[in-house]
């Protein structure tokens, strides 16, 4: 009786051992909070669309004079801190109104990081040097890689297949799958390197990026060094990245024997001074070298080689934010004789008012001007969608309620 007993007893304490494990386990394990934004928006917008420059394709067409844009992102969240000090977290983004409508995974990521070694992080996400990158300030409506082309406010004519966007920030694909390597903050300054063996947004090809036929580029390596402190009372952040990626093979014809630009390769700079709610700032990004086929017939060769510059100025009081901020973007066109560069200039005043925690009012005008000079009138017959290139410019005017939780 006594060893049934002690066996039964045995079993209990084994059970409740157990339970007791696995709640402990329970507790430990990652909590998922969600998080995001949500924007939405209503523009007022004059636009010339029609050109009657020689050897340019008239557009012939109007734009709505009233549109209403929507903006929105949910967020998954969590992470947990094991025993020895290391964090285990994972982010999960998705996208729930995409320019088409579209609803997808905007990013997925997982990280490791502890205050001594820094943060390792893989998954389809920003590179390195853009998310160390510094941009210059703005009153509410952003033009550096913001509001106004990301919300499609107006139509760019400029190259519709091959888009010329006025950000400082621009990298080979953002949220390819990659590693990422952050150092800790030592002294103001932090270093972060990234690694992508294929380049495009959330993508899982063939472990052989040279031979894939989805990729142009691969293996990207991107670096970017950030520095953030306040020195007599000013404070002070700088930025300096490089990004470089291998193109593949068969992706760059020799149209142009004088052009050999097979990789891809960009270094970028920026920085901020702020004081007593002043701050002021800007960036700039040079890409040197870069080629890609625009797919069609005859696959025409096209130049990423270009720059861009931003510059902002902002003033912020308790809830009121007043700023002005603009942005121009250029890139070197096709190469076939006839073709010019792709300019796209973009200016924002605008103001803010927090209505509560994570709320705004934003309101604000913006005016644009896209250029494409001399365009080769043939190039409809190698990519459709370059039809249309053509100069557009105007002005509107935004105001919108954003929200974050």
């Amino acid at each position: 009786m006594k060893k049934v007993l002690y066996g039964t007893t045995a079993l209990a304490t084994a059970a409740l051992i157990a339970g007791a494990v696995t709640e402990a386990a329970a507790a430990e394990r990652i909590q998922i909070r969600v998080s995001g934004f949500h924007q939405q928006w209503v523009v007022g917008l004059d636009q010339d669309l029609n050109d009657g420059d020689a050897g340019r394709v008239q557009q012939g067409f109007k734009v709505s004079t009233m549109d209403q844009k929507t903006n929105t992102e949910i967020c998954f969240v969590g992470e947990t801190t094991l025993d020895n000090g290391i964090t285990v977290g994972v982010n999960v983004q998705i996208e729930a109104f995409g320019s088409q409508g579209s609803r997808h995974i905007d990013e997925s990521f997982l990280y490791v990081s502890s205050p001594q070694f820094g943060r390792l992080q893989l998954g389809a996400k920003d590179s390195a040097a853009r998310l160390l990158a510094v941009k210059g300030p703005n009153g509410g409506i952003s033009i550096d890689d913001g509001d106004v082309m990301n919300l499609q406010m107006y139509a760019n004519t400029a190259g519709t297949g091959v888009q010329t966007l006025p950000t400082t920030n621009k990298d080979v694909a953002s949220d390819s799958n990659r590693v990422t390597y952050f150092t800790p903050r030592y002294f103001g300054f932090q270093a972060g390197v990234s690694w992508s063996p294929h380049v495009g947004e959330g993508r899982n090809t063939t472990n052989n990026p040279e031979y894939g036929t989805r990729n142009i580029f691969h293996d990207s390596i991107e670096a970017g060094l950030n520095y953030r402190g306040v020195f007599q009372g000013v404070g002070i952040q700088l930025s300096t990245g490089v990004i470089n990626a291998n193109a593949q093979r068969g992706q760059v014809p020799a149209l142009d024997p004088s052009i050999s630009e097979g990789s891809w390769f960009a270094y970028q700079v920026g920085g901020n001074l702020s004081y007593a709610g002043f701050t002021v700032g800007g960036a700039f990004q040079q890409v040197t070298s870069g080629r890609v086929q625009v797919a069609g017939a005859g696959n025409a060769d096209f130049s990423l080689r270009g720059g861009a510059w931003s510059a902002g100025a902002s003033y912020e009081v308790g809830p009121y934010l007043a700023g002005v901020t603009c942005g121009q973007g250029k890139r070197a066109g096709f190469t076939a004789a006839g073709a010019g560069e792709l300019k796209s200039l973009q200016c924002a005043l605008s103001g803010a008012y927090t209505l509560g925690p994570g709320i705004r009012l934003v309101g604000g005008f913006f005016l644009f001007d896209d250029d494409a000079q001399n365009p080769n009138t043939g190039i409809a017959a190698v990519d459709s969608t370059i039809a249309n290139t053509s100069d557009t410019s105007g002005w509107g005017g935004a105001i919108g309620i954003t929200t974050s939780f």
